[in-house]
């Protein structure tokens, strides 16, 4: 999995590919790449594609999964059984008028959500930071 801050996921494709091809090569195992785009939605959850060209014909054609935190519904997730989902939940679409309720709430959760206190601390400093 590859953690992506920036606006645009054009670097990232090219990342994915690289660590793909590196992982398989290395253990010659199945890979399932993944990408967490923090500030970008697309779809929310599919599949994106890096490509490489010489002159007009394609060479590589490369699919890998990704989740788009921005277009994902907040409160769906803040209310589902995933303790990771909760924290995420941050970053996710959130109404203005619900930000400091849905804050709250996921704090809540993962306050009573059974992981033990290193994990939760860090759960709730994802909520905090974003």
């Amino acid at each position: 999995m590859e953690v992506e801050s920036a606006d645009t996921v054009q670097p990232l494709r090219s990342r994915v590919y690289e660590y793909y091809e590196q992982l398989r090569r290395r253990h010659r195992l199945p890979v399932l790449p993944i990408g967490l785009y923090l500030r970008v939605g697309l779809d929310g959850v599919g599949w994106d594609v890096f490509e490489e060209y010489f002159w007009d014909h394609r060479l590589l054609h490369f699919e890998y999964a990704y989740v788009g935190l921005p277009a994902l519904d907040a409160e769906r997730y803040v209310a589902g059984e995933n303790v990771l989902g909760i924290a995420l939940a941050a970053l996710m679409r959130i109404p203005e008028e619900r930000r400091a309720e849905l804050r709250a709430q996921a704090q809540k959760r993962l306050v009573e959500c059974g992981e033990n206190a290193y994990r939760c601390f860090l759960l709730s400093e994802c909520v905090e930071a974003y």
